[in-house]
Formats: structure tokens, C-alpha cells, sequence
């Protein structure tokens, strides 16, 4: 089976291209206030995450992540995953919520 995803993974374009090859999620972060810069430094510098924006209201931080498909597991897996290993160990970080977008349409002609 690691062969299998191994192949998969190294795959230029997919055999299937209605089978998207990533998943794109949001996060909104609650953080303490003291710590936003450092946080948001934090969130930028890992290869996954696209967009790190600072919001006002109940949420601190707003996060654009592009992870990697694995076909061997559920896209809630990788992302739970994703955000137990690399989000929550930051810092600062008090808590956070994930939204799974179901349509995208983004200005630019892609849709995720």
C-alpha cells in the first residue's frame, strides 16, 4: 500500500483530473493578544499555509492552508492531522476552528 501512495503522490498530474490533488481549508484562530506578531510570523513561514490575515472580532486570525491529498485517508484526517502537528503547537495559539469550503470561486478564474 506505501508503494501505491507513494506513486500517487509523485504523480505531475493526476490519472483521474476530476480528483482534486489538494485540499484547501481556512482556520480561524483565537490567539493571545500579545503574542499576534509573533503568531502570524509563526503561521507564514510554514510551506502550507497561502494567506495569514489579522481580524477583528471573536477570531483573531484568519488562515488560508493548501494541504496535500493523501488517497489513502480522509481529507478530515490530514487536516486534523495537519492542524494538531503544526497550527496548535504554536505559541499563543488559545484555540481553533477549521471551515472546509465546499464550491470556490476566486476572482482569478481558479476554482478550488
Amino acid at each position: 500500500m506505501e508503494a501505491f501512495r507513494t506513486e500517487m503522490l509523485e504523480k505531475d498530474a493526476p490519472d483521474y483530473p476530476e480528483m482534486k490533488r489538494t485540499i484547501t481549508a481556512f482556520i480561524m484562530i483565537d490567539i493571545i493578544a500579545s503574542t499576534e506578531m509573533n503568531v502570524i510570523d509563526k503561521l507564514f513561514a510554514i510551506d502550507e499555509v497561502q494567506e495569514v490575515h489579522s481580524v477583528h472580532g471573536a477570531i483573531d486570525i484568519l488562515v488560508k492552508i493548501v494541504l496535500k491529498r493523501d488517497f489513502l485517508a480522509s481529507d478530515a484526517e490530514i487536516i486534523a492531522e495537519f492542524i494538531d502537528h503544526q497550527i496548535r503547537r504554536i505559541k499563543g495559539i488559545n484555540r481553533t476552528q477549521t471551515i472546509i469550503p465546499g464550491i470556490s470561486k476566486v476572482k482569478d478564474g481558479f476554482i478550488s
